[in-house]
């Protein structure tokens, strides 16, 4: 008996899920075709935005069911055990990101190790951000 409910209510989770997609299409064909109006017509459509946040949350409720139905495995924030190694790991991990960031800036900047200097530029004007 309580499997028979189980299958009744997996085959109704997998119903609404089914409705869920639908529901998801058409509203990501409505978002397309308010895009393309927008394209064509050179303004803004304020809807957009809105149709965007329903499209959004009906993906994150459909994704959030498959999960809960075990439809998909479920991969982020799955808490780990920390040793030693896992944490020397992550801090050298920290570390090499670091200095591949500090590389990339210093390349693309230059160097701003002065503090309090304002950094100029030749062609300063009025409206220039340094």
């Amino acid at each position: 008996m309580l499997i028979i409910n189980k299958e009744a209510n997996l085959t109704d989770a997998l119903v609404v899920l089914n409705e869920l997609v639908k529901l998801a299409n058409i509203q990501e064909e409505r978002v397309l075709a308010m895009r393309a109006e927008e394209r064509i017509s050179g303004f803004i459509n304020p809807h957009l935005d809105t149709a965007i946040r329903v499209l959004k949350d009906l993906l994150l409720n459909t994704q959030k069911m498959r999960f809960d139905l075990g439809l998909d495995e479920y991969k982020r924030n799955i808490p780990r055990v920390q040793t030693a190694e896992s944490a020397a790991e992550d801090q050298r991990r920290v570390y090499e990101a670091y200095k591949v960031a500090e590389e990339i800036l210093t390349r693309h900047l230059g160097t701003r190790d002065v503090v309090g200097e304002e950094r100029t530029s030749g062609r300063n004007s009025g409206t220039e951000i340094n």
